[in-house]
């Protein structure tokens, strides 16, 4: 069946992804090999798809990520909106925010990993405005100006450097009025967050701001850790639960938030 080479890609019970993280950490650390980053995702993703969302819910990971899911509602707040994408919207969790946080809206996500657009199905109100599409970041099916926000939560991270471009201009084509960005950018990288994502093959850093620029588009707002990292010390003060994930935590280096104006100079 079809569903099988998606989940049962283990050895000895353990996910191979796991193993792979184990391998090419050793890699680095050993022998200071660094393996050249993923080109494509798909088969990655469509291993992990499953198994990401219990792991996202029940490991004590998504009361962290809350903090950074925290800042981004509050810039779409800022924005007067009707319509608003995400691009690789996984099995949902920030759709089903904008749906809690905002009534009326039109909400839609598109996502290249089946599985996790299963679970997407399962965890979002279906009943509400909320279109979901399987498809690929590099060719959008979406009308030009079609869309009031379109934006990217630690997704654009998973691009390969010859595809961001690409990616970019289907955002700016089919986007009205913002294009919003929750991705990281390793020039702002903490030293310890550096040398723990040294040997990773599917976080990709892309230079966001001079990617845009050289479109022609306005960087209206950026933020980074240290226009937050008091703010997210005091939040993980109120933090109950147990972190149980099997990949280690990492401190708020890890996402720059970036808002671009489609508006051109």
């Amino acid at each position: 069946m079809e569903w099988k080479k998606y989940w049962s890609n283990k050895f000895l019970g353990i996910d191979y992804f796991k193993i792979n993280f184990i391998l090419k950490k050793y890699l680095w650390k050993i022998f200071k090999i660094q393996l050249p980053k993923l080109k494509d995702q798909k088969s990655y993703w469509n291993d992990r798809g499953k198994s990401y969302f219990e792991e996202f819910i029940s490991s004590g990971y998504k009361e962290r990520e809350v903090f950074y899911q925290n800042i981004f509602i509050e810039l779409i707040n800022k924005v007067e909106f009707k319509s608003i994408l995400e691009l690789g919207c996984g099995f949902g969790w920030n759709l089903k925010r904008i749906q809690d946080d905002f009534d009326g809206k039109e909400i839609l996500g598109i996502d290249f990993s089946i599985p996790q657009l299963d679970n997407a199905k399962k965890y979002l109100d279906l009943t509400e405005k909320v279109n979901l599409v399987n498809g690929d970041l590099t060719k959008l099916p979406y009308q030009n100006n079609s869309v009031d926000i379109t934006f990217s939560f630690g997704v654009f991270m998973n691009l390969h450097k010859d595809k961001i471009n690409l990616a970019v201009d289907e955002a700016i084509r089919i986007t009205k009025k913002k294009i919003i960005h929750v991705e990281p950018i390793n020039k702002f990288y903490t030293e310890e967050l550096s040398n723990n994502r040294v040997f990773k093959t599917n976080i990709v850093s892309h230079d966001y701001i001079e990617i845009y620029k050289s479109k022609g588009l306005i960087l209206e707002n950026f933020l980074c850790y240290k226009d937050f990292s008091e703010k997210h010390l005091e939040f993980k003060k109120k933090i109950t639960s147990n972190y149980e994930r099997w990949e280690p935590i990492e401190d708020c280096s890890k996402y720059c938030f970036l808002v671009f104006s489609k508006n051109k100079k």
